[in-house]
């Protein structure tokens, strides 16, 4: 009779240790799960943030070949009209520099707009991955402590049901004791 009792004490504690296994084994593939989750969203983030200052590089060089391309048409409008009139190369030139002028704070209203959209791209898409990250986290939390409360229900029925066989088996004991 002792041998059954501790036999099922035994048996018991190990499925006791089985499902504590499993309930570990799913808890670690979930937070796997998380840290991939996060990464990509950190590795997309990042993409975006490189793809668009080269896109800003580039606009900058094109726009600095553009005033480059303007000035060599000037350079060689200047030589062949230098020998007509001071006056006209005068105001041709004025003319330039204001173009140049317009299109340099252009450019530079051009760029502090950029700015300020990627700055802003940027802190609501960090928003949103910090609101998807916390939101994933609540979820982790939730599943954590369902499994937790599953785990001590589990534990407690199992526990339940060994003192009732406990009893049971005493119970039979007693009575063959006393007959």
């Amino acid at each position: 009779f002792e041998s059954t009792l501790k036999m099922r004490e035994a048996e018991f504690e190990k499925e006791r240790a089985r499902i504590f296994d499993n309930l570990e084994s799913q808890f670690k593939d979930h937070e796997a799960s998380l840290r991939s989750q996060v990464t990509t969203l950190k590795e997309d983030y990042e993409q975006r943030i490189k793809n668009l200052i080269l896109e800003n590089q580039s606009q900058r060089e094109q726009q600095l070949m553009d005033i480059a391309e303007q000035e060599r048409r000037f350079q060689s409008s200047r030589d062949e009209y230098e020998a007509d009139s001071g006056k006209r190369f005068e105001r041709a030139m004025a003319e330039l520099r204001s173009q140049i002028d317009r299109r340099v704070k252009e450019q530079q209203s051009r760029e502090i707009e950029q700015r300020e959209a990627l700055e802003k791209s940027r802190r609501e898409y960090e928003e949103r991955i910090n609101g998807q990250y916390e939101l994933l986290l609540k979820e982790h939390e939730e599943r954590l402590f369902g499994i937790q409360r599953e785990r001590e229900t589990k534990v407690a029925e199992l526990e339940e049901e060994h003192q009732k066989h406990l009893l049971a088996v005493r119970a039979d004991m007693d009575r063959s004791l006393s007959t």
